[in-house]
């Protein structure tokens, strides 16, 4: 994860543990997204620690943002797996049940062309769940405070 050239300026960002997240309320599709964020300076956000996942849920919440957001995360054919490499979060059985962090029945597909996705407002189970990779979502952004 690259240090913040300088504190993020979007309007929505939020710092939780030595990172920062930067809510981007632009809708793009995710491999749009990832460049978006490589020319910010950023990453598209990694959340692996489930407490910071739940924080940026709650932030997310708090703000009034219930939208759905691309992470770093995209399929392989076997695994839905983080930018920085390795599963994100285990479990992963198709169509469930999987680990907490993931929406009930999720993730939906490992294949290629699946991409992670953050859905806060989710009530049945964990955030996490995929989309088809072109579809144009928001984005969340993250790098670590210097």
């Amino acid at each position: 994860v690259p240090t913040c050239p300088n504190e993020p300026v979007t309007e929505y960002s939020v710092l939780i543990g030595n990172k920062y997240f930067s809510l981007y309320t632009i809708a793009l599709p995710w491999n749009q997204a990832f460049d978006y964020c490589t020319n910010e300076s950023m990453v598209l956000a990694e959340p692996q620690d489930p407490l910071v996942l739940a924080a940026l849920q709650t932030y997310i919440l708090d703000h009034g943002l219930s939208f759905v957001w691309w992470l770093g995360g995209h399929g392989n054919g076997s695994k839905i797996n983080w930018l920085s490499g390795g599963p994100v979060y285990h479990p992963q059985i198709v169509g469930g049940p999987s680990a907490p962090e993931w929406w009930t029945g999720e993730p939906f597909s490992v294949a290629e062309g699946w991409c992670l996705d953050l859905d806060p407002g989710s009530t049945t189970g964990g955030p996490l769940s995929v989309y088809r990779c072109e579809e144009e979502l928001y984005f969340i952004c993250e790098c670590v405070h210097g």
